[in-house]
Parts: C-alpha cells; sequence; structure tokens
C-alpha cells in the first residue's frame, strides 16, 4: 500500500494520546522507527518495558524476563516470577473505583441479559475456587471446561488458575468421543458443563454428551452442571454437581 492508497491519518493529537505514543515515552523512544529496531535487537528489552508498562502484577517478581538459552524455539518467559490470570483481572481492581465498574456484559441468544461489576465477578471467582477446593481440587489438577458463551464460562476459566489448577477449554460444539479424546490425553480429574445449550437457536443436550464422554474417561471425578437452559439431566449421585450449590456451600 502506497502513502496516496492510506484513507484516514490521525491528527498530531490523536497520536499524542495514543496507547502506543504512552508506550514509546515510557520505553524512552524517539518515534516507532527506534521503537521496532529496539524490539527486534533486544527481545527481553521490549518484554520488560511492556510488561511493566500495563503493570501486570506478579506475586514473586521475575529475575530474567526472556531465557533463550534453549534456542528461540523453546524460550522461558518470566523466569523465577509467579503471577495469576485472576491477580490482574480482579485481585488488583480491590479498593479501586474500577472495582464497582461493569467488567462484563451478556446477553444470550434468546435476549436474557445479565452484569456483572468487577465486584460481582470476583465474588463469584472466589466463590467458586473455593468450591472446587472443597471437591479436592487444585495445583496442578486439569479442569475442563464445555461451556457456551454464559458469564459461567468467564468465571470459571478465572476460579481454576486462582486455585493453581489447569483450565482445558473445550469447543462447545464437539461431540462425546472428541471431548473423550481430549480428557484422555489431559487426565483431567473434572469437567464443567451446561445442562443444554443452544447453538444458532437450536437445543444441544450438553449433559447427555459429557455423560456419554465420560463413561470413556474414568480420570472423570467430578462434573460441575451449569443451570442454564433447564433441561432434564441424568444424574450420577456423588460425581454430578450444581454449578449454583458449589457456589453457594
Amino acid at each position: 500500500m502506497s502513502k496516496q492508497d492510506i484513507a484516514w491519518r490521525p491528527d498530531p493529537s490523536m497520536v499524542e494520546a495514543s496507547n502506543l505514543q504512552a508506550f514509546m515515552r515510557f520505553a524512552g523512544v524517539a518515534d516507532y522507527d527506534a521503537l521496532i529496531a529496539r524490539a527486534n535487537a533486544e527481545h527481553g528489552w521490549f518484554d520488560d518495558r511492556l510488561l511493566r508498562h500495563v503493570d501486570f502484577r506478579f506475586f514473586q517478581p521475575y529475575d530474567q524476563v526472556i531465557d533463550e538459552s534453549r534456542g528461540a524455539p523453546f524460550p522461558r518467559w518470566c523466569v523465577g516470577g509467579t503471577t495469576n490470570v485472576a491477580l490482574n483481572a480482579l485481585d488488583r481492581w480491590r479498593g479501586t473505583p474500577t472495582y464497582d465498574r461493569v467488567a462484563l456484559d451478556w446477553i444470550g441468544e434468546q435476549g436474557a441479559a445479565r452484569s456483572f461489576t468487577y465486584r460481582d465477578l470476583d465474588r463469584a471467582v472466589c466463590r467458586c475456587a473455593e468450591g472446587l477446593r472443597a471437591l479436592g481440587l487444585g495445583r496442578g489438577d486439569v479442569i475442563a471446561t464445555y461451556l457456551p458463551n454464559v458469564p459461567e464460562a468467564a468465571i470459571a476459566m478465572l476460579a481454576i488458575p486462582k486455585i493453581g489448577a489447569i483450565a482445558m477449554p473445550l469447543f462447545s460444539g464437539f461431540g462425546a468421543d472428541a471431548i473423550a479424546a481430549r480428557v484422555a490425553l489431559s487426565g483431567a480429574r473434572a469437567i464443567v458443563a451446561t445442562d443444554g445449550a443452544l447453538r444458532r437457536g437450536r437445543p444441544a443436550d450438553t449433559k447427555s454428551i459429557v455423560d456419554e464422554a465420560v463413561r470413556q474417561t474414568p480420570s472423570i471425578e467430578h462434573v460441575i452442571v451449569v443451570r442454564h437452559t433447564g433441561t432434564p439431566v441424568q444424574w450420577a449421585a456423588g460425581r454430578d454437581h450444581w454449578w449454583h450449590e458449589l457456589l453457594e456451600g
């Protein structure tokens, strides 16, 4: 594309107010070309500056932002540091004005709507995390999520790493065999699913699909069920748990 093909250019005031310009000021580079040149020459410099600029939080700060001693295809990032997605997405906003701002707006396929502030979301994530711990799940365990686009998907994806577990999201259109194959490879101990779902207006009996997958994969000890469509479900006592009861417990 030539310069003549560009249909619009920001005016100087917009450029000055941009996030990119703020980062370049923070990084101490004169212009975009200088930023690109130094980023290409010093990978660690660029990533360290970016993490500091966005105030990415760590429980334990890293000693080295990138270790390429095993070669460029096998880097280790933030060596010596410990962090958590929940720390950066939720915990950091406690005690700030952001905590009472909207974090998540959801509108379902049939028009149902729900809204969560950061405070609401934090509370739900903490309750979910405690519920998962109560089931004996924790650090290093794999927990699968087989969920449509519902708020509980976001809550689960924050609560799982909050307890040190590994979240394994599964495409909500998968059949039982596809779920079973991935669970078998990962050794997942639990799966979070809905009682049912809508896909392009058509009902899907997701709990039955999960039940069939679990019959093929003995590693699953817990099936956590989000009541979403009100679809009647088969229930395995001791294995199956309602999401809302898990959060209330």
